[in-house]
């Protein structure tokens, strides 16, 4: 739960409260314009020291998934990533495939995948 949350940089409040209530199985979408403090009420609901006012309550066994914005750290093969991350390839492969990626783009280096391909690696 999220009371009249506002975050704060340098002191000053960057969007007008926010209130909502997260139940099981509910998913949200943070929607504003650019620098209107999105990515800090994520980051503060994530348990990150991001300056706000109100308050907010987060339930025990929360499960939260967050697709970070920037991709830039993604390099190398995906064999790599695969093996970095200890993840099963040949479910790995399958998924990618069905959200569109071709056999040849197992071989390329992730730094040249498009930012929306980086982002259904992570």
């Amino acid at each position: 739960v999220l009371d009249d949350v506002s975050v704060k940089y340098d002191d000053q409040i960057v969007n007008k409260p926010i209130s909502f209530k997260v139940e099981q199985g509910d998913r949200i979408v943070l929607d504003g314009k650019n620098g209107s403090g999105k990515s800090s009420i994520l980051q503060l609901i994530l348990g990150n020291p991001i300056d706000h006012t109100g308050s907010m309550n987060l339930g025990s066994g929360l499960i939260i998934s967050y697709v970070q914005q920037d991709t830039s750290h993604l390099k190398g093969l995906l064999s790599d990533f695969i093996e970095e991350h200890e993840i099963d390839e040949t479910l790995f492969k399958s998924i990618l495939r069905k959200m569109d990626f071709d056999h040849i783009q197992f071989e390329k280096d992730i730094s040249h995948y498009s930012g929306g391909q980086k982002k259904k690696l992570l």
